[in-house]
C-alpha cells in the first residue's frame, strides 16, 4: 500500500503551495457542513497561482475535507479502479494566459469508514500540542465514540500510532479512514500512475 499526497514547492508543480485559488470561498469551505456536497451546486473553479504549474493532481487549501482536485485524464484513469464511496463535482482551473482547464474536485466519503478498523490490533494516542500525553486501545468503534466524547479534552486530539485496517477496505484501490491513515492507493493502482506519468503526488510506502 502507497499513501499519497500533494506536491508542494517541486521542480513539477512550481514554487508556490497551494497551486490553485477558488474564485469562491465560501463554496469551498462550505463541502465540510454539507450532509450530501455532491448533491449540491458548488462554483469550485479557481486561478492557477503565478508561478505554479498545472499538475494532474493540484493542491489546494480551500476544501477540508479527503479529496483531491485533479485532472481530467485522471478521472478516466480511476474508472478503472475500486475506490471507496465518491463523486466528481466540476472544478475547472483557468491559468494565467486566461486558458480554462478541464479539473473536478474528487469527493472522499469516509463518513462511516473507521468502522474498518481493526481495532484490536491498534492503537491510538492523545496528543496535545506536540506531547503524547497516553496511549489507549478500545475493543471496537463504539468504545472509541464513546471515549472521544466523555474523556477527551477539547484541547487534546486522538490520533493513530498503530492502525490495522480489515481486509473489506484494503481490498480497495483508494481508500481514506478519517485523519487516521491518509489518503491510501493499492500497489496496483500506484503503478498505473508511474506509468501513466501521473504528475503532482508524492508516495510514501505503508503498512497497515
Amino acid at each position: 500500500m502507497v499513501k499519497i499526497k500533494n506536491q508542494s514547492g517541486s521542480k513539477e508543480t512550481g514554487p508556490h503551495y497551494p497551486q490553485v485559488s477558488f474564485n469562491f470561498l465560501e463554496d469551498a469551505f462550505s463541502i465540510l457542513k454539507l450532509e450530501n456536497p455532491c448533491d449540491a451546486y458548488l462554483d469550485l473553479t479557481s486561478r492557477l497561482r503565478k508561478g505554479a504549474k498545472l499538475t494532474d493532481f493540484l493542491s489546494q487549501g480551500s476544501i477540508p475535507t479527503n479529496g483531491f482536485l485533479i485532472s481530467e485524464r485522471v478521472k478516466k484513469l480511476l474508472s478503472d479502479f475500486d475506490i471507496i464511496d465518491h463523486c466528481f463535482m466540476q472544478a475547472n482551473v483557468m491559468d494565467g494566459k486566461g486558458v480554462i482547464h478541464e479539473y473536478f474536485w474528487m469527493h472522499l466519503d469516509d463518513n462511516d469508514s473507521t468502522r474498518h478498523i481493526d481495532y484490536k490490533n491498534s492503537v491510538f494516542k492523545v496528543v496535545r500540542g506536540l506531547t503524547v500525553l497516553n496511549r489507549v486501545s478500545f475493543k471496537d468503534e463504539d468504545e472509541m465514540i464513546f471515549y472521544k466524547k466523555h474523556k477527551l479534552s477539547a484541547v487534546d486530539i486522538l490520533d493513530a500510532e498503530k492502525i490495522s485496517i480489515k481486509p473489506s477496505l484494503l481490498c480497495k484501490d483508494l481508500f481514506v479512514v478519517g485523519k487516521f491513515t491518509g489518503i491510501v492507493i493499492s500497489d496496483r493502482l500506484h503503478d498505473e500512475f508511474i506509468s501513466s506519468k501521473i504528475t503532482g503526488l508524492d508516495y510514501n510506502k505503508v503498512s497497515l
